[in-house]
């Protein structure tokens, strides 16, 4: 499970968001923009023989999206 944090107007964080991502072994979690529409999606790298990382997009309700598996080489 991942907690995510938003930092509210006066500085303080917000109660936190959970992601629960069931990747069994996650190495590391980068937030960027993967679809150039200058919104912070996340990716995940995963420890898999399957699928090499994971991706969220962020919607335009600054909601993210379902994982979505990425077949890396």
């Amino acid at each position: 499970m991942l907690f995510i944090y938003h930092q509210e107007k006066d500085g303080g964080l917000a109660q936190p968001v959970r992601l629960v991502h069931g990747i069994a072994n996650p190495l590391l979690m980068l937030k960027c923009d993967l679809n150039g529409d200058d919104r912070d999606d996340l990716i995940i790298g995963a420890d898999d023989d399957r699928q090499g990382a994971y991706v969220c997009l962020q919607e335009n309700s600054d909601t993210l999206a379902a994982l979505r598996p990425v077949k890396v080489p």
